[in-house]
C-alpha cells in the first residue's frame, strides 16, 4: 500500500506531514533561521515569531526539502510562528507599504499622545 501525503500544489511537492503545511511555509521558516530581518519572541513557552520582508528580487529562490523544484515566495510581509510543539504557521500580511500604512493608521493616536508626553517631559 502506498501512502500519499497531502500536497500544497507547489510543483514537485512530495507532500507534507509534520511541522509544515506547505512548501512556502518551509522556505520562509528556513529563511528566518538565517537571520532574515528581525526576530522576537520567547522560544521556551510562547514559541518563536519572526517578521520577514520578501522583496521582488528574482534571485531570491529556495528549494524546500519536500520538493525538487525551487520556489520564489511572493513579495510581501510575512509573520512566521513556530509553536513550542514545533508546528509552523505563516501569515502573509500584504505588501510592505500597505502593512506600514495600516500600522500608522492603527497607532497614530497612540504615537501622537506619546510624542506630546515626551515633549512635555523633555525626553
Amino acid at each position: 500500500m502506498i501512502i500519499k501525503y497531502p500536497t500544497c500544489g507547489h510543483a514537485g511537492c512530495t507532500g507534507h506531514v509534520g511541522k509544515f503545511s506547505s512548501c512556502l511555509d518551509e522556505v520562509l521558516w528556513e529563511s528566518t533561521l538565517d537571520g532574515a530581518d528581525e526576530t522576537f519572541g520567547d522560544t521556551d513557552w510562547h514559541g518563536h515569531y519572526a517578521m520577514l520582508y520578501v522583496g521582488d528580487d528574482p534571485s531570491w529562490v529556495a528549494t524546500p526539502e519536500s520538493s525538487e523544484t525551487p520556489l520564489k515566495p511572493p513579495p510581501g510581509v510575512y509573520v512566521v510562528f513556530t509553536a513550542p510543539s514545533g508546528w509552523v504557521s505563516v501569515d502573509h500580511l500584504g505588501n510592505q507599504p500597505g502593512v506600514m500604512a495600516d500600522y500608522e493608521a492603527r497607532y497614530a493616536d497612540i504615537r501622537k499622545a506619546y510624542e506630546a508626553w515626551s515633549a512635555e517631559e523633555d525626553y
